[in-house]
């Protein structure tokens, strides 16, 4: 997002657009500020924060503008808001906040301590809420995508894991114990999770065998 915040900047001056080059400029200002205070790299999420604050800042100048039949100005702020837009991730359609309810519950059973802690059924609920304002859909659909390729690299595991053999299936299961002894506690109890909920998809046989080596090894 900073990339395409920096390229816009740049086509911005190339084209001469004052106006929009100038909307520009002080999200980038903002940015940097961010960065220079904090001593940090801005991510995406933290861009997206940051454009969510400065859209409430100029919704409420717009209202105050108006209110003071300055609409002159209140058109300027409105400019800025449509530039800021842009940048905001799309709204989570009905499905997709379903689905990601769907990732997040499957992710909770198997490592609570990675995942919102929601008693049954409210989990999509609350995705629900938080859909509805533009910063939190905009999260959301920053969540859903590295969900959607986690569950891709799942299926592709339990696809593996399927077509071994029983003797590779056991060299795996041996390996995995062997890595398991030198892990820390917390890492430690988040595989036992995954493998007592079958989170990796793993054929029944497996898991069993590799639940009981793990819980040796503990």
């Amino acid at each position: 997002l900073k990339f395409r915040i920096n390229e816009d900047m740049k086509t911005a001056m190339r084209a001469k657009d004052s106006t929009r080059l100038s909307a520009i400029r002080l999200l980038m200002a903002a940015m940097k500020q961010k960065e220079v205070d904090e001593r940090i790299a801005l991510d995406d999420v933290a861009v997206v924060a940051i454009i969510e604050k400065m859209l409430k800042q100029r919704k409420d100048s717009i209202t105050q503008y108006e209110a003071g039949k300055r609409q002159d100005l209140a058109d300027a702020e409105k400019f800025e808001v449509q530039v800021l837009m842009a940048y905001m991730p799309q709204a989570l359609s009905t499905a997709e906040v379903d689905e990601l309810g769907t990732l997040l519950e499957r992710m909770a059973a198997a490592m609570p301590s990675a995942a919102p802690k929601c008693k049954p059924g409210e989990m999509k609920a609350m995705l629900a809420m938080a859909a509805d304002s533009p910063m939190g859909g905009g999260m959301l659909r920053m969540m859903l995508e590295p969900l959607r390729d986690m569950q891709r690299k799942l299926d592709e595991a339990k696809d593996t894991f399927a077509r071994m053999s029983e003797q590779e299936r056991g060299e795996y299961v041996d390996s995995m114990a062997a890595e398991f002894g030198g892990w820390d506690k917390e890492n430690r109890q988040a595989l036992l999770g995954m493998v007592e909920s079958n989170f990796l998809g793993m054929p029944d046989d497996m898991r069993a065998q590799l639940l009981a080596r793990l819980k040796q090894e503990r």
